[in-house]
């Protein structure tokens, strides 16, 4: 029998415990007067675990909650989630730090890059290294991205598209599409000559998406995928550096097209001279930030431009409009074996328009924005870690320091408020025929690249190298759906929608 005195002990402790993991969170704690998501929310995460499990980020479980509880709710003892413009500001624009899991999670080669940098300072350092370069008024005057955009689109791109149309064979755009990022990306960070060329080499873009997708599921995991992502980025890295060492006169003396080692070359030039163990050449900071790069490349073209292709073939009247103005361009974007009756011999002129004119579209424009409302590279929410001193969310909710926050854009981009009609893909919201107060606002909740210190780099490349696809595939073909296999599907998966098959038929309008 159990003595007056171990009872009082037990009783002690169970008290403690109710009061510590039941009582305090639930009715004492700062956090309580938020609005919790769930009931349970105030006393175990075990609700969000579940609305995430198998890599699902649970946004629209979020989303449903502002709906009821407004825009600060409460996902678990220690986690917020807001959906408004006053908690924007203060968690990205005020500069709250990343979780340290950031850091443990998306370095390369053991070394912080961009992204897994949880230092303010060393972050600001290093984005000040790279602004230059992938700044809008930098991409739409680069000769080198003039120049490796036209070796993708007309040696690589088109070849493919007219094969399809001729001989009306499905097309399988979603794989496309991501390969087309990473000859992109490549060839803007470690040259066009160094590019990989996975739009046409079938084989090794199934190798490398294979390790490409096991790494983006677990970027942790220190196994296979990583070794051989890790050492592709070496390889490229090492290309690049016997590029920049390449005399001057050799690279006019090419026959190929070629460009600088853009990314490559800046980092190079501003990153200390520090050695990488597996190759005494390159800097392990330059190679960890130039495969992050690369590593991102595909994400921008294999989700939102796949869904701008999917809502783009269900409307063969929006594809004429955009059509109509595509051919205002000067040269419009055609292939050489198309002809054009004001061209000399009926021959097309093998080059791109200026990039200016390309940005300047208003319909293309807007198809592009509204897509990236709708189909952002990732729905997930962007946690942040509230600073020693807490903050004040609305004016009325006392959140303490060493909180996990974060906003999800799905929550931004569906305010029915700012965006009637949320859930529908309609890019004329985006025309400046709309009303100017409204269409000013909607570009306040605009989010798909982030806000603040941390905001996409590569937003503008991302954009920009959409355009340029855009305009290669619409002047020339229209589409139609064979397959679109998870398309519509609601969920998402480690922050991107589900639908990764997207089968179009291509046929030719010149």
């Amino acid at each position: 029998m159990a003595s007056p005195l171990h009872t009082l002990g037990v009783a002690i402790i169970l008290a403690f415990l109710v009061y510590h993991y039941i009582i305090y969170p639930t009715f004492l704690s700062p956090l309580s007067k938020i609005p919790n998501a769930h009931f349970t929310c105030p006393i175990h995460p075990l609700w969000m675990w579940w609305k995430r499990r198998g890599g699902r980020e649970g946004v629209h479980s979020i989303f449903s909650a502002h709906q009821r509880k407004g825009p600060v709710v409460r996902l678990g003892p220690n986690e917020v989630s807001v959906a408004s413009l006053d908690g924007l500001r203060q968690i990205y624009v005020g500069g709250f730090g990343k979780p340290k899991w950031y850091a443990e999670q998306f370095m390369n080669y053991e070394t912080p890059n961009l992204v897994s940098m949880v230092s303010p300072k060393d972050h600001a350092g290093r984005r000040r290294m790279l602004s230059h370069v992938y700044s809008k008024s930098y991409l739409l005057n680069s000769k080198d991205m003039q120049v490796l955009s036209s070796a993708i689109i007309f040696d690589r791109l088109f070849p493919i598209l007219e094969a399809a149309a001729q001989d009306s064979k499905p097309l399988d755009l979603y794989q496309a599409n991501r390969a087309l990022g990473a000859d992109f990306m490549s060839a803007f960070v470690f040259g066009l000559t160094n590019s990989t060329n996975l739009t046409c080499n079938t084989t090794e873009r199934q190798e490398f998406f294979h390790n490409h997708d096991e790494l983006l599921r677990n970027p942790a995991e220190k196994g296979k995928a990583r070794q051989e992502i890790e050492g592709y980025g070496l390889e490229l890295c090492q290309a690049a550096n016997a590029l920049l060492r390449r005399p001057s006169a050799k690279m006019k003396s090419s026959t190929t097209a070629s460009t600088e080692p853009v990314v490559y070359a800046q980092l190079y030039s501003r990153l200390p001279k520090e050695s990488l163990k597996t190759n005494a050449a390159i800097s392990p900071a330059l190679a960890s930030e130039t495969l992050d790069h690369f590593v991102a490349g595909p994400e921008g073209t294999r989700t939102t431009l796949t869904f701008l292709q999917w809502e783009l073939s269900k409307r063969p009247a929006l594809q004429a409009r955009l059509r109509n103005e595509l051919f205002t361009l000067d040269p419009p974007v055609q292939p050489t074996f198309r002809t054009h009756p004001n061209s000399p011999n009926g021959q097309v002129t093998q080059r791109l328009p200026s990039f200016q004119a390309l940005d300047a579209l208003p319909l293309l424009d807007a198809i592009v924005q509204e897509t990236l409302r709708l189909y952002p590279a990732s729905q997930a929410p962007q946690f942040r870690i509230t600073p020693p001193g807490g903050c004040t969310l609305e004016k009325r909710f006392y959140v303490p320091g060493g909180v996990r926050i974060g906003t999800a854009v799905f929550c931004m981009h569906r305010n029915e408020d700012i965006f009637p009609n949320a859930s529908s893909w309609e890019p004329e919201r985006w025309m400046k025929e709309q009303d100017s107060a409204r269409l000013k606002e909607m570009r306040r909740w605009f989010w798909a690249f982030g806000s603040g210190p941390r905001t996409c780099t590569g937003r503008y490349f991302v954009v920009l190298v959409m355009k340029i696809l855009i305009a290669a595939i619409y002047t020339n073909y229209t589409t139609s759906i064979v397959d679109d296999e998870g398309m519509e599907q609601e969920d998402t998966f480690l922050g991107h929608p589900v639908g990764e098959k997207l089968v179009l038929r291509l046929s030719s309008v010149v």
